[in-house]
């Protein structure tokens, strides 16, 4: 006999962990998410990319004119705090980089490449520009991420739930049906979904009956 029993939540009603508390997000400290649908969104941000962002356009007028600093090198080091020494390479390399935002229209976020390789000098560790896409044409976000953070196999289950594109299951044990426990899933294998609700209910996956919505 079953011991316990999990019903898949309609798609209009299920509620990916990603959104379900915009205020519980130390996970995503290094990492920020921009969608440009109409305008620059920015969903989250880390402290660096805000830093990079904000000084973005001070930044390239101080490329001709680093005053009251005594040169670009200075003006980098006192406003951004680098995490390492900057050598003669990385201060003409950000000079390269922030004459470009020159013409992105009053918004760096819109070039999240480049602000990508301004945080990985500035930090000394690896950040890169990606997408998170959805089903539909129009859905896609940029993300911005420390590369020893994310696999492909992270970003993956990050994309599904940004775009709430997982499946949730409510499950309630048979000799307490008033106790309910909700579950978010990334993958669609519907045996590997029952494994993990048997392992979180502490049941043999065989004590799991699935109702699934499609």
């Amino acid at each position: 006999m079953s011991k316990v029993y999990a019903k898949e939540v309609a798609p209009e009603f299920r509620t990916s962990p990603f959104w379900e508390d915009e205020d519980e997000r130390g996970f995503y400290e290094h990492t920020t998410i921009l969608d440009f649908d109409k305008f620059v969104n920015i969903v989250i941000s880390s402290d660096l990319f805000n830093l990079v962002a904000d000084n973005a356009f001070d930044a390239m007028d101080a490329i001709d004119d680093p005053y009251p600093y005594a040169d670009y090198a200075e003006y980098l080091r006192e406003t951004f705090n680098p995490s390492k020494e900057l050598t003669k390479s990385d201060v003409s390399r950000l000079r390269t980089l922030f004459a470009k935002f020159e013409n992105c229209a009053g918004y760096p976020e819109y070039m999240p490449d480049v602000i990508a390789d301004i945080m990985t000098i500035l930090s000394g560790e690896k950040y890169i520009s990606g997408v998170l896409r959805g089903v539909v044409q129009r859905e896609c976000v940029t993300i911005i991420y420390k590369a020893d953070e994310w696999n492909d196999e992270a970003l993956d289950a990050l994309e599904k739930e940004y775009w709430n594109n997982g499946t949730e299951y409510h499950i309630t044990f048979a000799d307490d049906k008033t106790f309910c426990l909700s579950m978010y899933f990334v993958t669609d294998d519907k045996e590997e979904i029952r494994k993990e609700i048997a392992s979180e209910c502490g049941v043999e996956p065989e004590e799991v009956e699935m109702d699934t919505y499609f």
